[in-house]
């Protein structure tokens, strides 16, 4: 093996000293650490860019491989697809069938056990709405500013409104007063 900068043997004495075996490995270090960063500076800066075209539409990408996710994805071209062996569900990817096999068939579902009762769910997240709604842990109250009357959630105190206080409620994120 050479030095990087010159072309004397390592190992070899160099003006007394012994050069490192090591020089070949700093030298592909630097070498991997410019590949990154010319890889970084294409596609966070677009520097040096080579854009690749989809001949179906006018999308363009900045590597080959996202090229190809772009097709599969977009146009159907070369996707391998993924079917369901007890319904007729498909999709596209592998993950999106498991998850169909989980929430619709049952297959290698992680049930999650309430401590408080014999409920199960198939979600921390469904177990956490079941605890709020029947156990009353981790409630937010909603207040009607009409009367006493108080929610576990938003939907149920417009149901509440609308039909106890004769109010046409409409889920907005703002709120407009119109003169």
């Amino acid at each position: 093996m050479y030095d990087i900068n010159n072309t004397q043997q390592l190992g070899e004495s160099k003006g007394g000293t012994i050069l490192p075996k090591q020089t070949s490995r700093v030298k592909l270090a630097i070498v991997g650490r410019k590949k990154r960063n010319d890889k970084h500076k294409r596609s966070k800066h677009d520097i040096n860019v080579v854009w690749h075209s989809c001949n179906l539409c006018s999308h363009k990408c900045k590597s080959k491989g996202d090229l190809n996710k772009h097709k599969r994805s977009k146009h159907d071209i070369d996707v391998v697809w993924h079917s369901c062996d007890l319904c007729s569900y498909k999709c596209k990817k592998k993950s999106n069938l498991k998850a169909h096999k989980q929430s619709i068939h049952d297959i290698n579902v992680v049930w999650h056990s309430c401590n408080l009762c014999s409920h199960k769910c198939k979600s921390k997240g469904d177990l956490n709405k079941h605890k709020r709604s029947k156990h009353d842990i981790n409630v937010v109250w909603h207040s009607c500013d009409l009367c006493s009357h108080k929610c576990k959630s938003k939907g149920d105190l417009n149901k509440h409104k609308r039909s106890k206080h004769d109010i046409n409620v409409v889920n907005t994120v703002f709120d407009f007063t119109f003169e």
